[in-house]
């Protein structure tokens, strides 16, 4: 997911020639002040204390470099890493073909290859990978398959342990590939590749030389967004690692249940931080952190490959051996190049899918147990879920807390958003964007630990403001990010035509404004509750047996009954979020309409 922000410099000469933009310039820059003031208490200061925690807290120094060069915890970061390395090269084999041909078809074609792909993402990451410890089981679906076409004798081990993992986490974290991914290959100018053809290369070596170097920073922003994820990831190592090789978030949540360790949960979490800011700074282009972050290094990428076209495209290819074998693989790739990209397409839509065929299935099974497939069906679990008043409870505070996080989430985040594409703060507007969408790319886990250690020591852990605050810092940057993209994209010609007629800013902003973004404004509230009602870190940090999310009592479900009530329970939860996310692309098509009428 590329993170958009355009220079402020632009944006500060737009303001000038607004009237009365220096007088508003005061009053623009306020809008930044409940945003900020909200992540500074909710995400700066808890991680700050951390950080001090871990420093100078229960020995000091020495006691964090011993923690940090624990050879136990070493083993576990460098399992950590290889794991994450892994499933982001596999993220890319699968992602890179599904962007290229969602960029190359029509509209309606890559729409649909992108919602297929990127659906688990706005869906449960829990209730998917409980799918995938089905699938993947001894007598799952693949064993069972390879067992009866005669391919295997027996069961080949495939869940609790690295195999298990990398697939699941693959599952989950692929539209983080893909969504940069396509943002750039829609940018890249075709008639390159026509033209390096017309110098001699063929299909294969056009997209070697020309379109791979282009599509380089999606392929970056995509791959340094799934590392980063994957080195922090919590739900998916709970349950299909095995408890001799964990990883961090295993390890994090284990020491968090001893006595007397909260000084290596923080000493460990800090280093997990450093590593997440190391990235960002040197990825920080890639991530949109930085002010040239988009066109400037697109059109210089153009301008070499253009050179490199159409001075040295002969010569490239006719010289040298490995040149000579690269001519060679090429041809023999250049009548089945389609093919393999759609066949990898057609895996990671497979990939993506599994779960939900799988929970679907189980969902209306009569078995009293976890059984594939089943027996018989009946709808026992899902009336067993609308008779349990536990159940309902806990869906009824996931239901209110998301959509009140959500709503005050995009409130401030629309606000500050607002600010900083009108550059109202000057050359602090871009450290302010930075700032604001900083939760998103640090490491969940870490954020959760700091909120843990923070809201324990003004005794807020464990109630339902806890979980509230965590969602709306959840929701913080996903909606900064959507609403700064459509602040940007406003005509400013509407705004000026209502202030030359004496309309104030708030009625410019109320009538002419705000109709506007409102498409964006209900996506950035959509996005916002899926992400705080399909929310498991949080809800298992700072939450408690006092504030138990739905999401909090379906893990502690799944590790405490064998049963298909989390299969019926994620059934019902993917179709909800399908229905409000159709009504939701329905109101916001409505309203798009309606503002291209008049």
């Amino acid at each position: 997911m590329r993170l958009p922000f355009h220079g402020s410099a632009r944006a500060a000469s737009r303001r000038r020639a607004t009237p009365g933009g220096a007088k508003r310039a005061p009053v623009l820059a306020a809008l930044l002040i409940p945003a900020v003031v909200f992540a500074v208490i909710v995400f700066l200061l808890p991680l700050v204390n951390m950080v001090y925690g871990a420093l100078f807290a229960d020995g000091g120094t020495s006691t964090f470099f011993a923690d940090a060069t624990d050879p136990v915890f070493v083993r576990v970061l460098l399992r950590t890493a290889t794991i994450s390395a892994i499933v982001t090269v596999v993220c890319l084999v699968l992602g890179y073909p599904v962007a290229y041909i969602a960029s190359r078809q029509g509209s309606v074609v890559g729409i649909i290859l992108l919602g297929l792909v990127c659906l688990p993402f706005f869906t449960s990451a829990l209730v998917r990978t409980y799918a995938w410890t089905i699938i993947l089981a001894d007598r799952g679906p693949i064993n069972s398959f390879l067992i009866g076409i005669g391919v295997i004798d027996d069961p080949i081990r495939l869940v609790y342990n690295d195999i298990g993992v990398v697939i699941g986490m693959s599952q989950v974290l692929l539209p983080m590939m893909v969504f940069p991914l396509y943002n750039t290959m829609r940018g890249i100018d075709r008639s390159l590749l026509q033209a390096s053809r017309s110098l001699g290369s063929n299909a294969v070596q056009s997209w070697a030389r020309v379109y791979l170097p282009l599509s380089r920073p999606g392929i970056l922003a995509g791959s340094t967004l799934v590392f980063i994820s994957a080195m922090g990831y919590y739900i998916t190592p709970m349950l299909l690692q095995g408890p001799s090789s964990p990883m961090f978030a295993q390890r994090m949540d284990t020491l968090l249940g001893q006595p007397g360790q909260r000084g290596t949960v923080a000493t460990e979490s800090v280093v997990m931080l450093l590593i997440t800011l190391v990235l960002m700074v040197l990825f920080r282009k890639q991530l949109g952190l930085t002010l040239d972050a988009s066109a400037g290094a697109r059109r210089k990428l153009k301008q070499k490959a253009v050179t490199t076209r159409r001075g040295d495209m002969g010569r490239y290819l006719s010289d040298g051996l490995l040149s000579r074998c690269g001519t060679a693989v090429s041809r023999v790739l250049e009548p089945v190049r389609l093919w393999i990209a759609w066949v990898l397409t057609l895996t990671a839509i497979l990939l993506a899918l599994a779960p939900f065929i799988i929970i679907s299935i189980l969902a209306f099974s009569q078995d009293a147990y976890l059984r594939f497939p089943p027996s018989g069906y009946s709808t026992q679990w899902i009336e067993s879920y609308f008779s349990s008043p536990q159940w309902l409870a806990a869906t009824e505070l996931s239901v209110r807390v998301s959509i009140l996080a959500a709503l005050i989430g995009t409130a401030i985040g629309s606000l500050a958003a607002f600010a900083i594409a009108r550059g109202a703060a000057g050359r602090w507007s871009p450290m302010a964007y930075v700032f604001l969408i900083a939760p998103l790319v640090v490491p969940q886990i870490v954020v959760a630990v700091a909120l843990l250690f923070s809201f324990v020591e003004v005794d807020v852990q464990g109630t339902e403001t806890a979980v509230f605050l965590a969602y709306v810092l959840l929701c913080l940057p996903y909606a900064v990010i959507v609403m700064n993209t459509a602040f940007q994209g406003l005509d400013r010609v509407y705004e000026n035509a209502a202030a030359s007629l004496g309309s104030s800013p708030s009625r410019v902003a109320y009538t002419v404004v705000l109709p506007l973004v409102a498409p964006a404004l209900i996506a950035s509230v959509m996005f916002g509750f899926v992400m705080g009602f399909s929310d498991l870190v949080f809800a298992q940090f700072v939450g408690g047996p006092g504030a138990e999310t739905l999401e909090r009592l379906m893990f502690r479900t799944i590790r405490e009954v064998v049963s298909p009530q989390v299969a019926a329970v994620g059934f019902l939860f993917f179709v909800a979020i399908l229905i409000v996310g159709i009504v939701a692309v329905i109101v916001m098509r409505r309203r798009q309409n309606v503002a291209a009428s008049l």
